[in-house]
């Protein structure tokens, strides 16, 4: 019941959300959490560790992303030690900033459950609603604010009834155990 209520509540937030296409709110760049979900099943379910899995990861990605590499650099529109020492560290600064989250998120999904992984996702866009509204005065639209509040009030009833059902199945071992 609660994952229809969640689905249903991301298909009226991607309505009420400003694309140009109906349909473009279901393509993977639009929806970026679709993709880690399916990325964190993956992860849980492969027989590696967290550094050897990322090392896969990146031997697989390693070939696509010189080749584009090498052809911004032959087309003339490289950045990487043609726009000044700064931009240089950053992007060397990048890899690390990239990395490091990953191979943290691949440790953490090995060891706690999904159904947990899933509710910390929400927090990034929560901060970001935060920050967006109250401290840069972005405009919230009616339709997206209903679809914030529906979103989270279909996870405080997820939460609310994992917590419940956590403290039956605590009480009922107790009760087992004395």
């Amino acid at each position: 019941m609660i994952f229809e209520q969640l689905a249903l509540d991301v298909i009226y937030l991607s309505i009420h959300a400003d694309f140009r296409a109906p349909l473009e709110p279901l393509r993977a760049r639009r929806n970026p959490h679709v993709c880690f979900a399916v990325y964190g099943v993956l992860k849980k379910r492969a027989a590696t560790g967290a550094l050897e899995s990322l090392a896969v990861e990146a031997t697989i990605i390693l070939p696509v992303t010189l080749g584009y590499l090498v052809w911004l650099e032959f087309v003339g529109r490289a950045t990487f030690g043609h726009a000044g020492w700064s931009t240089t560290l950053l992007l060397i600064a990048a890899g690390p900033a990239t990395a490091v989250p990953l191979l943290f998120f691949a440790g953490a999904v090995r060891r706690i459950p999904l159904t947990y992984l899933g509710l910390l996702q929400y927090l990034t866009p929560s901060v970001q609603f935060v920050l967006g509204v109250f401290v840069f005065g972005e405009s919230m639209p009616p339709g997206r604010l209903a679809g914030f509040v529906l979103i989270w009030t279909a996870l405080a009833i997820f939460t609310g009834e994992t917590l419940h059902h956590l403290r039956k199945l605590h009480r009922e071992a107790l009760r087992l155990a004395g």
